[in-house]
């Protein structure tokens, strides 16, 4: 079942790197779409698909010894490395006034190797202004 996850972000630095946890399942070797759209149901504005670590993208990692947080004990997770350059959040459309944040929101889709395409969450998007670089 999908979760919701707010998430924020500043429009001059790129965003991503680990930001989601899948305990116990290994997901490495799924296809990832994640969809930043301007409201629920519209035409996304970016999306990231599965692409190797460190471009433009989704990126998971198995790693069979990781620790549950709370039991301590060896579970293994799947770690969830997305990927969102710097010039295509400063090539998002301007809000008015141009200092407001931007709102968009996300959907995460994953298709594991059974092919039964998930939700894995949803939520908020939001882009702080701050100062150029």
């Amino acid at each position: 079942m999908a979760f919701e996850l707010p998430i924020t972000a500043f429009r001059h630095a790129p965003w991503g790197g680990r930001q989601l946890t899948l305990l116990a399942d290994d997901w490495s070797d799924a296809t990832f779409e994640w969809a930043f759209s301007p409201k629920p149901g519209t035409a996304a504005l970016i999306t990231l698909e599965t692409e190797p670590a460190g471009t433009q993208g989704v990126f998971a990692a198995y790693d069979p010894d990781y620790i549950h947080p709370r039991t301590g004990v060896a579970v293994g997770a799947t770690e969830i490395m997305p990927l969102i350059n710097q010039a295509s959040l400063e090539g998002l459309p301007s809000p008015d006034p141009a200092s407001a944040d931007i709102v968009l929101y996300h959907t995460l889709y994953a298709t594991p190797a059974n092919g039964l395409r998930v939700a894995v969450c949803f939520g908020s998007f939001t882009i702080k202004q701050g100062a150029p670089g």
